[in-house]
């Protein structure tokens, strides 16, 4: 699925993101600290009236630890569309700025358990607390959905989707995660041709915004990749260790016909800008898709992360089988 940031066309927002583009990073603010003054806002005045009544000092403990959240946790606000024109007049500076695109598996895989994924939801009235999600407060994707991934129906066509990762700040990501970049149609094309000599030789598809005539709908019209502005592309190889992929003789007799697919998997892999060595190469005993195995490949990232640097990545060898030569790859 892919994922959407509109980006703003002042010198100093230019500035900033264009250089968090560049190092693969992005700034997770906090939620008081975002455009809506009724984040995070919720309803618990009956919740706050039975607390007292009860005098359970643990549940209020809890709670308040539950609402210290709100001013620790950072939000990367998404949406599920570049086609919005009113977040191109209000985000990206009048249709002057950008937006980038995203690839959401990839952009949380180094992250893992550190980010929670939230669809926003949309209501006429804020959400209540009950007695329940504190107690379910281990649930922290569900409690985290219900104060900070809700917002009013009058934001509903953002279809925004966010990230909620576990402190405010700046949070690193791997460069393949960034798919597209998308310019507004008042877009500067000297900024244009700037941004792409930056990002020169990366796999990135680029777009200039337009409208149809006669119509208001806007369009993304691609442009040409051009040697003289995006350089000569970048092909990244990462060593595969000896032995990470096992011979064929002690593949089993149900996954031999499929053994093809681990070298796949694996020049997939290898070819992640992220990847710095590819350490095992198996069929998953846990996964299938359509009665099929599942591929999976072991490998060391140079993504900076607060976990160990080993990732696995899967695919389901339906999609493995249609990539016969290292150009579909």
């Amino acid at each position: 699925m892919n994922v959407y940031k509109y980006r703003g066309s002042s010198s100093e927002t230019l500035t900033r993101d264009f250089d968090s583009v560049v190092r693969n990073c992005f700034w997770a603010p906090r939620a008081d600290q975002l455009n809506d003054p009724s984040e995070a806002y919720i309803d618990d005045r009956e919740f706050a009236k039975r607390l007292k009544a009860l005098g359970a000092k643990d549940v209020e403990a809890s709670y308040d630890n539950l609402l210290k959240m709100r001013h620790t946790v950072g939000v990367y606000s998404l949406s599920k569309t570049p086609l919005d024109e009113l977040m191109w007049a209000y985000y990206a500076g009048g249709h002057s700025g950008f937006c980038i695109e995203y690839d959401l598996d990839r952009l949380t895989l180094e992250a893992r358990a550190a980010w929670n994924v939230i669809d926003v939801s949309y209501h006429p009235k804020p959400q209540t607390i009950i007695f329940e999600d504190v107690f379910q407060a281990k649930d922290e994707a569900s409690i985290i959905g219900k104060m900070i991934g809700t917002k009013s129906r009058r934001w509903a066509h953002e279809e925004e989707i966010r990230i909620i990762a576990a402190m405010s700040g700046q949070n690193n990501y791997a460069a393949s995660a960034l798919t597209g970049i998308y310019f507004g149609c008042r877009c500067d094309p000297k900024f244009i041709r700037k941004f792409r000599q930056k990002l020169n030789g990366r796999k990135i598809k680029y777009y200039k915004m337009e409208f149809e005539v006669d119509t208001y709908q806007m369009t993304p019209r691609e442009l040409q990749y051009d040697v003289e502005v995006d350089g000569a592309r970048i092909e990244h190889l990462a060593e595969i260790e000896d032995g990470a992929i096992s011979d064929l003789k002690y593949i089993n007799d149900q996954n031999r016909p499929y053994y093809d697919c681990l070298k796949k998997a694996a020049e997939i892999v290898r070819r992640d800008t992220s990847c710095e060595k590819i350490t095992y190469v198996d069929f998953s005993t846990s996964k299938t898709q359509g009665g099929k195995p599942v591929v999976y490949v072991e490998y060391e990232t140079n993504v900076t992360t607060e976990f160990c640097n080993i990732l696995n990545q899967y695919f389901p060898v339906e999609e493995l089988e249609i990539c016969n030569t290292a150009k579909n790859i």
